[in-house]
């Protein structure tokens, strides 16, 4: 998937072939893209905007939806959180 190296160990160490973790992955995978494009391109697509910081924000404070899908790829919610945060003070 390649969205950050340091979740790729985690991704790529368990089975991600059945579809429906794939479709979990790719999930997950949107939504740090999401959270991503806000915090590089604030002004970028005004109209998703709203989403984007939405993503961001769930992310940043291991929402629901972070803890939703994490659930679906047995991924500690917490800890994916923790990468993202890290993340933003690099």
């Amino acid at each position: 998937m390649n969205v950050d190296p340091d979740l790729d160990e985690v991704f790529f160490t368990r089975n991600i072939n059945t579809p429906e973790r794939q479709l979990w992955t790719a999930a997950l995978c949107q939504l740090i893209r999401d959270a991503n494009m806000y915090q590089r391109k604030p002004k970028a697509q005004a109209n998703l905007q709203h989403e984007f910081k939405a993503a961001h924000d769930d992310l940043f404070n291991c929402g629901k939806m972070t803890r939703y899908v994490c659930r679906w790829l047995d991924l500690e919610p917490e800890y994916v959180s923790k990468i993202y945060r890290g993340k933003l003070k690099k």
